[in-house]
């Protein structure tokens, strides 16, 4: 059985609860069609993440057992957290974005990153990272077109790094 809240639970409310100041919301028409957040402190947010959003949840999501389904893989990411990644030390700060296909290709996603890294210059912080599947080709063209230089590369996602100071 697919539990379409784990999405969420896991990509965008512990932003939402921990750095609200940080998450922006698309709106086209009173419809929601598009969102950014994310945290200036990747180290902050891992920290409070596991003991104050994903804890209590774990409780209700019992650990992925031998089942292969998407559930089941969200169930693990969750039960392992946030795990800030190695060489982002330049880059504390880490974001999510998603627009759905009506909010794509009008410039709305720059818009929303360019909000995102000028909130967060104001904060101080110097750089900027993020992860994305192999297989979203319009995302990695995307990041590349708005500033963001390859970091590390894996098997299965690229990470993209921005520095925010001159």
């Amino acid at each position: 059985m697919v539990d379409e809240r784990i999405l969420g639970h896991f990509y965008a409310a512990p932003y939402v609860h921990f750095e609200p100041d940080l998450c922006w919301i698309l709106v086209r028409e009173a419809v929601p069609v598009g969102y950014i957040m994310g945290t200036s402190d990747s180290n902050a947010f891992a920290e409070w993440a596991d003991t104050n959003w994903w804890g209590p949840l774990r409780q209700n999501y019992p650990g992925a057992g031998e089942n292969d389904t998407w559930t089941q893989q969200m169930i693990g990411l969750m039960h392992q957290g946030y795990q800030v990644p190695q060489g982002i030390e330049d880059y504390s700060a880490h974001l999510h974005i998603d627009l759905l296909p009506i909010g794509q290709k009008r410039g709305w996603g720059k818009v929303l990153i360019d909000v995102f890294c000028n909130r967060l210059k104001e904060m101080g912080i110097n750089g900027v990272h993020l992860d994305v599947s192999r297989r979203n080709l319009n995302a990695i063209g995307f990041y590349g077109g708005v500033g963001f230089k390859v970091l590390d590369s894996g098997s299965s996602s690229i990470r993209f790094a921005r520095k925010l100071s001159d």
